[in-house]
């Protein structure tokens, strides 16, 4: 997209919420590349989890324009963090990642793995900290002024 397409979804953008994404990669993709290179290259890893390896070149950089951007920096943005390992992988997106930056608090979801805080299932709605969070959020910074 041009810079002019980018700013016109900018100015559109009522507001981010980040469910467990990695802005500064996954220690997971990093493990998942070292076990691709002990099994001789069985498992094939894609470019998009290599750029997901904790410290990657491309996430720090999308992450620094990100928070540089002016237009962006006036939009509200909540990161949400899981607290609970995957059964084998352990935490998929660790706090540091999660948090987009020192600036911006990162809303830890007590007894929540990658899986169930990116996915919540219908059935667990009403009892869902991401779901109730994200009614708030989007009540907040969505309702008509």
């Amino acid at each position: 997209m041009s810079s002019e397409e980018w700013r016109q979804v900018a100015e559109q953008t009522k507001g981010i919420l980040f469910l467990a994404t990695p802005h500064v990669g996954s220690s997971l993709a990093d493990k998942v590349q070292a076990a691709n290179d002990a099994l001789l290259k069985i498992l094939k890893v894609t470019a998009s989890v290599e750029e997901l390896s904790f410290g990657h070149s491309r996430l720090r950089e999308l992450n620094d324009d990100f928070l540089q951007d002016e237009k962006l920096s006036k939009i509200p943005v909540w990161c949400f963090g899981e607290t609970k390992p995957l059964p084998v992988v352990g935490i998929v997106v660790d706090e540091v990642s999660a948090s987009l930056s020192k600036d911006l608090p990162l809303i830890r979801v007590t007894g929540t793995d990658h899986l169930t805080i990116c996915r919540p299932q219908p059935s667990d709605r009403e009892d869902s900290p991401v779901y109730n969070s994200t009614k708030r959020f989007l009540k907040k910074y969505l309702s008509p002024q």
